[in-house]
């Protein structure tokens, strides 16, 4: 089913993984079920791989994506956007050599991005990523909308890399959706790994499983 923004919904949340060709970005809803665990719908994805589609293009389409999203919910969001440091990379001597301020200025101040947690690209933190999604999916608290296809491919076909320290193939297609999706959640639960309960609530605690 194509999934919506709840009735009480008023904040959404929203992930970027930018680079020179490939893009992916995602829009997740957070919410909690009755036993206050954390749920993430995913609810939009806005993935190019291989395209040649620029950042500013690619910006004004996931505007429209906000759009839709604050439509269907009837109402202004609170939203906050996380992308990895390389987003603050510096890119030549251009006044908007930040793809951070690109997306800013295109967006009219209203995309503002914050970096997400500083281990998510070392071994550690991708191989923390990699625990967190197989935890959440093993206990149904990572729930994707049907129209996000590139998603539902990257679940299914995302593997380790050669290398033991390469917890995710950094070649591969679904590196791109997998990682603007983690860095938006990692960096959203992170307290919560650090003093919650990381235990499953079913089956055994998920430990440096090989994708």
């Amino acid at each position: 089913e194509v999934m919506l923004p709840d009735d009480n919904c008023f904040e959404l949340v929203t992930g970027w993984d930018l680079g020179d060709v490939n893009h992916s970005a995602h829009i997740l809803q957070r919410r909690t079920n009755a036993k206050g665990d954390v749920i993430w719908d995913v609810l939009d994805e806005l993935v190019s791989i291989r395209e040649g589609v620029n950042i500013e293009d690619f910006t004004l389409a996931f505007l429209e994506m906000m759009e839709r999203a604050e439509q269907a919910a009837g109402r202004k969001l609170i939203w906050r956007h996380w992308s990895d440091a390389s987003a603050w990379r510096e890119r030549g001597n251009a006044s908007e050599s930040y793809d951070a301020l690109l997306v800013e200025r295109v967006s009219g101040g209203v995309i503002k991005m914050q970096a997400a947690v500083s281990d998510c690209k070392r071994p550690g933190g991708i191989m923390k990523r990699v625990q967190l999604v197989r935890q959440l999916l093993a206990e149904s608290r990572l729930i994707t909308s049907a129209q996000c296809e590139a998603t539902i491919r990257m679940f299914k076909n995302l593997r380790k890399g050669k290398k033991v320290t390469d917890y995710v193939n950094r070649g591969c297609d679904e590196k791109h959706p997998f990682d603007s999706l983690t860095y938006a959640i990692y960096s959203e639960m992170f307290e919560d790994l650090l003093v919650g309960d990381p235990e499953p609530k079913t089956g055994p605690r998920v430990f440096q499983v090989a994708l």
